[in-house]
């Protein structure tokens, strides 16, 4: 019994290949096949990528993730690492075109909104700049302090 539990087997197909199976095609199953076979020490004559899927790529989760980049990823580290691992694989895949890669500006606000209350507008609700007719409808906010 403990000659079987000592084998070693190496998963090879007809042509001699060794197999690299990836399960799951979804972002990380993907990505994880596209970095094995641009890995410099990959050899085609050596090894082959199979990725196992049960539906369709990215069919799960990743099918519906947003596709965008944020400052605010956690963990923090991974921010500068991400941006430039989009943007080189834009540059090296024509991105702008293929999948409509951009960079954004953006801006990003935070705040406590525990303290707003409606401001005490005046109660005349006729139009100064035009006598007879009304204001137009407006409401506002006013941070307490």
């Amino acid at each position: 019994m403990a000659d079987y539990l000592n084998f070693k087997s190496v998963p090879l197909d007809a042509n001699g290949k060794h197999t690299i199976i990836i399960v799951g095609a979804g972002i990380i199953g993907v990505c994880t096949a596209y970095f094995v076979v641009t890995h410099p020490k990959y050899n085609p004559d050596k090894y082959r990528v199979v990725i196992i899927e049960s539906k369709r790529v990215a069919g799960g989760a990743s099918g519906k993730a947003g596709g965008l980049l944020a400052l605010w990823a956690f963990p923090q580290q991974i921010v500068p690492l991400s941006f430039g691992l989009h943007q080189q694989l834009s540059d090296m895949y024509g991105g702008d075109t293929e999948w409509g890669y951009r960079r954004l500006t953006t801006v990003s606000l935070e705040g406590d909104l525990t303290n707003i209350s409606e401001a005490d507008d005046d109660d005349d609700d006729e139009d100064d700049d035009n006598p007879g007719s009304k204001k137009p409808s407006t409401s506002s906010a006013q941070m307490e302090s």
